[in-house]
Protein backbone atom coordinates (compact mmCIF):
# COMPACT_ATOMS: atom_id res chain seq x y z
CA UNK A 1 0.00 0.00 0.00
CA UNK A 2 2.10 3.60 -1.48
CA UNK A 3 1.80 6.08 1.26
CA UNK A 4 0.26 9.43 0.27
CA UNK A 5 2.34 12.21 0.86
CA UNK A 6 0.13 15.74 1.60
CA UNK A 7 1.68 18.66 0.56
CA UNK A 8 0.58 20.30 4.15
CA UNK A 9 3.11 17.54 5.49
CA UNK A 10 5.63 19.01 3.40
CA UNK A 11 5.13 22.64 4.56
CA UNK A 12 4.85 21.78 8.22
CA UNK A 13 8.07 19.44 7.94
CA UNK A 14 10.23 22.39 6.20
CA UNK A 15 8.68 24.99 8.74
CA UNK A 16 9.04 22.72 11.49
CA UNK A 17 12.49 20.91 11.18
CA UNK A 18 14.72 24.30 11.20
CA UNK A 19 12.93 25.28 14.35
CA UNK A 20 13.53 22.32 16.09
CA UNK A 21 16.99 22.10 15.10
CA UNK A 22 17.32 25.44 16.24
CA UNK A 23 15.68 25.02 19.77
CA UNK A 24 17.91 21.94 19.94
CA UNK A 25 21.27 23.96 19.53
CA UNK A 26 20.06 26.82 21.30
CA UNK A 27 19.84 24.20 24.50
CA UNK A 28 23.30 22.89 24.21
CA UNK A 29 25.30 25.96 24.21
CA UNK A 30 23.75 28.14 26.08
CA UNK A 31 23.17 25.44 29.02
CA UNK A 32 22.98 28.06 32.10
CA UNK A 33 24.72 31.07 32.93
CA UNK A 34 27.48 31.83 34.08
CA UNK A 35 28.94 31.96 37.39
CA UNK A 36 31.42 34.70 39.23
CA UNK A 37 32.50 33.99 42.74
CA UNK A 38 35.02 36.42 44.25
CA UNK A 39 37.22 36.18 47.52
CA UNK A 40 36.51 32.49 47.92
CA UNK A 41 38.95 31.40 51.38
CA UNK A 42 39.11 28.34 49.39
CA UNK A 43 37.87 25.51 46.77
CA UNK A 44 37.46 21.52 46.30
CA UNK A 45 39.37 21.68 43.39
CA UNK A 46 42.46 23.50 44.04
CA UNK A 47 44.51 22.73 46.63
CA UNK A 48 44.21 23.17 50.39
CA UNK A 49 47.15 25.76 50.49
CA UNK A 50 45.29 28.22 47.47
CA UNK A 51 43.18 30.72 49.08
CA UNK A 52 41.50 34.11 47.73
CA UNK A 53 39.77 32.30 44.95
CA UNK A 54 38.06 34.43 42.39
CA UNK A 55 36.18 31.95 39.70
CA UNK A 56 34.57 32.66 36.31
CA UNK A 57 33.00 29.62 34.81
CA UNK A 58 30.76 29.08 32.00
CA UNK A 59 29.46 25.65 31.13
CA UNK A 60 27.83 23.21 28.31
CA UNK A 61 28.80 23.67 25.31
CA UNK A 62 31.91 26.64 24.41
CA UNK A 63 32.30 26.34 28.20
CA UNK A 64 35.04 28.47 30.07
CA UNK A 65 37.06 28.70 33.35
CA UNK A 66 39.14 31.32 34.20
CA UNK A 67 40.17 31.59 37.63
CA UNK A 68 43.31 33.08 40.06
CA UNK A 69 44.05 32.51 43.29
CA UNK A 70 47.06 32.83 46.34
CA UNK A 71 49.03 30.02 46.21
CA UNK A 72 52.70 29.12 47.48
CA UNK A 73 54.94 28.75 44.37
CA UNK A 74 55.68 25.14 45.67
CA UNK A 75 51.86 24.22 45.52
CA UNK A 76 51.72 25.63 42.05
CA UNK A 77 54.58 23.22 40.81
CA UNK A 78 52.92 20.46 42.78
CA UNK A 79 49.65 21.18 40.57
CA UNK A 80 51.08 22.40 37.48
CA UNK A 81 52.98 18.61 37.78
CA UNK A 82 49.47 17.17 38.05
CA UNK A 83 48.02 19.00 35.20
CA UNK A 84 50.78 18.37 32.45
CA UNK A 85 51.99 21.91 32.76
CA UNK A 86 55.32 23.02 31.98
CA UNK A 87 56.06 26.37 32.84
CA UNK A 88 58.36 28.29 31.09
CA UNK A 89 60.28 31.19 33.37
CA UNK A 90 59.61 34.45 31.80
CA UNK A 91 58.90 38.03 32.48
CA UNK A 92 55.98 40.73 31.62
CA UNK A 93 53.65 38.30 30.66
CA UNK A 94 50.37 39.95 29.99
CA UNK A 95 47.24 38.65 30.95
CA UNK A 96 44.06 39.08 28.99
CA UNK A 97 41.65 37.08 30.52
CA UNK A 98 41.74 38.23 34.04
CA UNK A 99 39.11 40.82 32.83
CA UNK A 100 36.77 38.22 32.85
CA UNK A 101 37.04 38.36 36.79
CA UNK A 102 36.72 41.91 37.41
CA UNK A 103 39.22 43.00 39.73
CA UNK A 104 41.50 45.45 39.87
CA UNK A 105 44.51 45.12 37.50
CA UNK A 106 47.79 43.68 38.99
CA UNK A 107 49.86 46.78 39.17
CA UNK A 108 50.67 49.75 37.88
CA UNK A 109 53.70 50.29 35.11
CA UNK A 110 54.68 53.96 33.81
CA UNK A 111 51.54 55.40 35.30
CA UNK A 112 49.15 52.67 33.66
CA UNK A 113 46.73 49.92 35.07
CA UNK A 114 47.78 47.03 34.10
CA UNK A 115 47.33 42.66 34.76
CA UNK A 116 50.79 41.96 34.06
CA UNK A 117 52.93 39.34 35.72
CA UNK A 118 56.54 41.29 35.82
CA UNK A 119 58.13 37.92 37.16
CA UNK A 120 56.39 34.99 35.85
CA UNK A 121 56.12 31.10 35.10
CA UNK A 122 53.92 30.72 31.90
CA UNK A 123 52.34 27.62 30.60
CA UNK A 124 50.51 27.62 27.17
CA UNK A 125 48.81 24.46 25.31
CA UNK A 126 46.78 26.55 22.81
CA UNK A 127 44.76 23.95 20.05
CA UNK A 128 43.60 24.65 16.56
CA UNK A 129 39.99 26.07 17.64
CA UNK A 130 41.64 28.67 20.10
CA UNK A 131 40.81 26.37 23.38
CA UNK A 132 43.33 24.90 25.52
CA UNK A 133 44.91 26.06 28.58
CA UNK A 134 46.96 28.73 29.84
CA UNK A 135 48.40 29.12 33.37
CA UNK A 136 50.41 32.19 34.68
CA UNK A 137 52.16 32.49 37.86
CA UNK A 138 52.83 35.91 39.48
CA UNK A 139 56.13 35.17 41.14
CA UNK A 140 56.08 38.54 42.86
CA UNK A 141 51.82 38.45 43.78
CA UNK A 142 52.60 34.73 44.56
CA UNK A 143 49.20 34.72 42.25
CA UNK A 144 47.91 31.47 39.82
CA UNK A 145 46.18 32.74 37.38
CA UNK A 146 44.58 30.27 35.07
CA UNK A 147 42.18 30.55 31.62
CA UNK A 148 40.83 26.76 30.62
CA UNK A 149 38.65 26.43 27.77
CA UNK A 150 37.30 23.80 24.75
CA UNK A 151 37.52 26.25 22.57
Amino acid sequence: MAMKIRLIDVVVGIVLFPILVFVAFSLILWQGKPTLQKHLKSVEWLPASASDVSCFERKGFGWIKIYECSIEEADVKALAKQNGWTFVETNDVFVPFREALGEEPLREVDGEKLDLARRALWFDRTQPNGGGTTAIYDRDLQRLLVKSSHR
